[in-house]
């Protein structure tokens, strides 16, 4: 992905010093474990939650409320992904460059993953945002409430797709609060460029595979 895109949109680092800085900035331990810096394993271990992590803010209506982290080098999927835990503060998490929805476009596209938007954005598609995950019940009002057309921008596969899904994926949870107009992004894109994004891929994948080259 483009580095500039990525610190323009607030890219960090949660190196090994992350925690010890924020203990000499005055925070305690408690403090950190509170607002999920740290998490506790069922050991009782300290767990610096987003060391060894690309990280984004997530904000809502224009204030920063957590850090999603994206792990560098990485193998286990299962922990490919983290956020800050807001078990301790009930202050549902933010998204992924929120702004877009105060932008002058009539349509956002969402997805679920932060890189899945940057890729959007890296192709110019600069109203992707990103939910990080489909139960946070706060953001899903409030794309309702907005007057633009909703994309859903979700995987090319069974999941992203709600085949065989138990419950109501992002698609149908957002048609289910009566948004303006809500559009499967994914489902158009693949009838129009079914050379280019093939069962099973997401929107990194297709960047990677294809659209950056075109840059």
């Amino acid at each position: 992905l483009d580095p500039k895109l990525a610190f323009r949109m607030g890219a960090g680092f949660g190196g090994p010093q992350l925690i010890k800085d924020l203990l000499d900035a005055g925070y305690s331990i408690e403090d950190l474990i509170f607002y999920g810096f740290v998490g506790v394993s069922k050991s009782g271990s300290r767990i610096p939650v987003l060391e060894n992590r690309v990280t984004f803010p997530l904000s809502f209506k224009g204030k920063n409320n957590n850090f999603y982290g994206r792990i560098v080098g990485g193998t286990d999927k299962k922990n490919f992904h983290r956020k800050l835990t807001t078990e301790n503060t009930n202050v549902p998490h933010g998204a992924f460059n929120s702004a877009a929805l105060e932008s002058q476009s009539p349509f956002v596209i969402v997805t679920e993953g932060v890189m899945d938007a940057l890729s959007l954005m890296s192709a110019g598609y600069d109203q992707a945002i990103a939910i990080i995950g489909v139960d946070n019940a706060l953001l899903i009002e409030e794309l309702a409430r907005a007057e633009k057309v909703i994309k859903g921008a979700l995987d090319n596969d069974a999941s992203g797709q709600g085949q065989g899904r138990k419950t109501p994926g992002l698609i149908d949870k957002l048609k289910a609060k009566g948004g303006k107009e809500v559009i499967n992004f994914t489902e158009e894109f693949v009838r129009d460029h079914p050379e280019e994004f093939a069962w099973g891929m997401d929107w990194s994948d297709w960047w990677q595979k294809y659209e950056r080259y075109k840059r």
